[in-house]
């Protein structure tokens, strides 16, 4: 009898080969454009450049004046079309077009290697550059910024259209011409660190960004999921006790360690018995009770504290989250694997790219503690002025699209947090390769004599082969391994990541051998035979014979190589992530090209041990299997697939939290930004109106006046009022009469008393602006208004950063209470922003009153001294002229 599950299961496939799938009907709706879009490839495509221009700009102009891009779409599609076949000799396919729609409805599109994701990224960027707006194309490295920019210029300057690239070795000024273009290809580091220092900027003149529109990003599930959880910091530096950081490095070594599946409270550490519980998974250690103990006592004996207990006082509580800072450095941080040590610097290795990141540093304190155990100079950490997520810095704009090989197994991530839908595009051509059955082995080493023997044997037919490798440290393995073979390849990975281009440029050439970490070259076709064009470049040849020569050798070499079977890819073991594996898989049969993938796997890889690889292991060893087998059972392939859901399902949860945090610090952010961004332009625009400012002080002011009055007259407690302080601030700060003493003699209320008061400082403030106008001769109280604010509103994000940082830090301490963690952190946050705003309004009213009285004396002293001089010139010529009369 058939269960439930398999009859539902049943009549989805039913009703999907009667109705097809989502995917299916989304295609079917794009496709019905493609014969509008030929029917306009007919017309212009005997165009000749200046006609091509002219229809452009028809286009640009039709759209400024209706402001429909779908109006304008297929007309536009179908210029590029002919744009790209006259000035780049590549004609758009239709499964490009189709790409290109699903791209500028703000979608991903899927398509696989090969299938010249470049080249379809021109049909939105025109199509969206054509409506005045700029767009951002985004990529995974400045290299391809740069690349891409420049192979495609010809398609835009033919349209009208300029381009640039950013790099992250451009100053401030030199990116302010390529932010005048119309298209800019970067990272999203980038456009997000940009974004960062505009609203940083001291002025106007000094922000380059403009709006942020349309961005349309490559390899978009690297960029916007793997790539989450890194959070985008401008920092400056804070003190560091490099003496502190070392020793807690030192005490590391008195700890005893369990690793723990996961921890989700109190007790379950507890439990654990050990100094700390390590979680391999997130990267997290935490000291246990016995822990606590041993942490006391170790300080106690080494002077830290003098008495049991001091621990737990609140300039001393930071140093528990220094030791188990210092515990992660040691067991959970590896050299070659998340970091390198080069020129005496810890440098960070991305884990998804497998690149190193430039200038980056862990903050909280690890990379002082990976310093220390590394023996390196300990450097200051940095301290937050500003802040971002990529997620909230991508959602800003008004419309983001992607494209990528393998997006569909991250479907529902980009629905929800982007609210985007993976489409995927058919393959120009059918995919040939051939993906084999995971080898499986018990321990590594009989994996990796495996790997040996078969790169070996493929080997001697000529076929290329890309070994991929899940870190630094493995591809260094693997070469050790290949090296005492003899046999001869490239290695790419974060040591030698300049080389990158070179050497995947060589990697389809016959019986190259590549060992790359696995997501090293994304972006860069790696082209049967070799890459023709790289070769051409390298070699300066531009004899036209020698070219056509040159042209047909690389092509009867790339005919050879898909003869004998075309690129063999070698997986050392399975990612946490499938896409990963999907991507290194893809590298090979691009565009309907032979190809083979093959991995490999053992029961004591990172994947496997930390997902239940132990009991899987002495299950096999149960049945019968030995160390040196290879193993084949469905229990196997199961559990790698469970493995991989779970590190996925771990991943997306973790992105999804730190999201919702998130979340609530950007909408006090946004808020931030705009409103010091409004005080930046307050004298720039044509409509500004110097009145309507100076009531917008004013109602500051009175909020000040307001805030000032509650806090010494709380109006709940008389008993608590404290006149005279009242009284002494007035005087002091704003220079203002004390006069509260004697309303509130007078029987004035509390209400009263603030409207009185505000009357007062009111009259003394427009006393003494005027006064400083008229010194000045000029609106000159705009100018210190606008500089004020934006240094008040600063200096308290600056600090609100913080404070909701070390809320966050501990806020999982509230679970313990049965209380809501994210739910309190909202809470606290609200109370921290209604605090700063609150702040904000004194500071700015205090420092208004200082620098204004500051700015009048200094004026009255300069023109005192421009008085004395000119009375000594008067002195002077008076006495010259006496004396040339005498002399007379």
């Amino acid at each position: 009898m058939m269960s439930n599950s398999r009859k539902d299961n049943a009549a989805v496939k039913a009703l999907k080969k009667v109705f097809g799938t989502q995917n299916d009907r989304i295609l079917k709706k794009y496709n019905k454009k493609l014969p509008e879009i030929a029917k306009h490839y007919e017309e212009f495509k005997g165009f000749n450049d200046e006609q091509l221009l002219s229809k452009a700009n028809e286009l640009r102009s039709e759209y400024k004046k209706d402001g429909s891009i779908d109006a304008i779409a297929t007309r536009t599609f179908a210029l590029c079309q002919v744009a790209g076949e006259k000035k780049l000799g590549m004609k758009h396919y239709d499964v490009q077009l189709i790409g290109g729609l699903i791209l500028n409805d703000g979608n991903v599109a899927e398509m696989k290697t090969g299938e010249g994701k470049t080249l379809v990224a021109t049909l939105p960027v025109v199509l969206r550059a054509f409506t005045g707006h700029q767009v951002h194309v985004v990529t995974v490295n400045d290299y391809l910024a740069s690349r891409d920019a420049e192979i495609m210029r010809p398609l835009y300057e033919c349209l009208g259209l300029s381009v640039a690239s950013l790099n992250n070795k451009l100053g401030n000024e030199e990116r302010r011409p390529i932010y005048a273009c119309n298209i800019v290809y970067g990272t999203n580091s980038e456009f997000a660190f940009d974004y960062l220092r505009k609203n940083i900027a001291p002025d106007v003149s000094q922000q380059v960004q403009p709006e942020c529109y349309f961005a349309l990003i490559d390899e978009v599930d690297s960029i916007l999921i793997d790539e989450a959880r890194t959070p985008l910091i401008i920092s400056g530096a804070s003190d560091v006790d490099s003496q502190e950081v070392a020793l807690m490095m030192e005490l590391a070594e008195h700890f005893t360690t369990k690793v723990q599946e996961e921890t989700t409270g109190s007790k379950q550490t507890e439990e654990v018995d050990a100094d700390a519980a390590l979680i391999p998974k997130t990267k997290s250690a935490q000291l246990t009770e016995k822990g606590y103990e041993k942490f006391e006592q170790l300080l106690l004996e080494h002077g830290v504290i003098d008495t049991v207990g001091r621990l737990y006082e609140p300039d001393k509580t930071y140093m528990v989250k220094s030791m188990e800072t210092a515990i992660r450095a040691k067991h959970l941080y590896e050299n070659n694997v998340d970091y390198l040590v080069s020129d005496g610097k810890i440098k960070i290795i991305n884990s998804s790219t497998g690149r190193v990141e430039e200038g980056r540093r862990w903050s909280e304190g690890l990379h002082q503690a990976i310093e220390a155990k590394e023996g390196v100079e300990i450097n200051p950490d940095n301290k937050t002025i500003a802040s971002t997520s990529l997620q909230n810095f991508f959602r800003q704009y008004e419309s983001i699209a992607g494209m990528t090989g393998t997006g569909d197994t991250e479907a529902h991530e980009f629905k929800e947090v982007y609210n985007m839908d993976v489409v995927v595009v058919p393959s120009n051509k059918p995919v040939q390769r051939q993906d084999m059955q995971d080898k499986i082995f018990m321990v590594k080493e009989t994996k990796y004599k495996a790997i040996l023997e078969d790169v070996i044997e493929i080997h001697q037919t000529g076929r290329p082969i890309l070994v991929g490798t899940d870190s630094v440290q493995e591809s260094i393995l693997i070469s050790n391994i290949f090296e005492k073979a003899g046999l001869k390849f490239n290695v790419l990975n974060a040591k030698n990541h300049e080389k990158e281009a070179s050497i995947i440029a060589q990697a389809g050439e016959r019986n190259a051998i590549t060992v790359s970490t696995n997501m090293a070259g994304r972006g860069t076709d790696i082209l049967l035979g070799g890459n023709c064009e790289a070769y051409i470049e390298a070699n300066n040849i531009t004899d036209e014979e020698e070219l056509k020569q040159v042209k047909a050798k690389f092509k009867e070499e790339s005919e050879y190589i898909k003869s004998i079977g075309g690129l063999h890819v070698v997986g050392t073991s399975r990612n946490e992530s499938r896409r990963v594996d999907l991507q290194l898989r893809g590298r090979a049969g691009r565009q309907g090209d032979p190809g083979s993938s093959q991995f490999y796997v053992s029961l004591d890889d990172k994947l496997m041990l930390n997902f239940g690889g132990e009991s899987t292991r002495n299950w096999m060893r149960a049945a019968g299997f030995g160390d040196d087998d290879e193993l084949s059972h469905p229990l196997l392939d199961r559990a790698i697939v469970k493995a991989q859901a779970k590190c996925e399902g771990l991943g997306s949860n973790m992105r999804a939290e730190l999201l919702k945090y998130d979340d609530i610090i950007n909408k006090q952010r946004l808020q931030m930004f705009a409103m010091r961004q409004e005080w930046l332009e307050i004298a720039t625009k044509d409509d500004f109106n110097p009145d309507e400012c100076v009531e917008r002080v004013k109602g500051i002011v009175a909020s000040a006046v307001y805030a000032l009055v509650d806090k010494y007259l709380p109006s709940n407690n008389d008993f608590t009022w404290d006149v005279d302080s009242l009284d002494t601030f007035l005087q002091v700060e704003w220079d203002v009469k004390p006069i509260v003493s004697d309303l509130i003699d007078k029987g004035y209320g509390i209400e009263s008393v603030k409207e009185e008061l505000l009357q007062i400082v009111y009259a003394r403030f427009e006393e003494t602006l005027n006064e400083l106008n008229m010194l000045h001769n000029a609106r000159a109280d705009i100018m210190l208004y606008k500089t004020v604010m934006v240094k008040t509103l600063d200096s308290y994000w600056f600090e609100q950063i913080e404070l909701l940082d070390d809320l966050r830090e501990g806020i999982h301490l509230r679970g313990y209470a049965q209380k809501n963690p994210l739910q309190e952190f909202g809470l606290g946050a609200i109370e921290f922003f209604k605090q700063m705003i609150e702040s904000i309004q004194m500071d700015f009213t205090t420092t208004m009153f200082s620098s204004i009285y500051g700015s009048i004396n200094h004026q009255k002293r300069v023109l005192e001294h421009m008085r004395q001089i000119e009375m000594q010139e008067q002195i002077e010529k008076n006495k010259s002229e006496e004396e040339a009369k005498a002399a007379n």
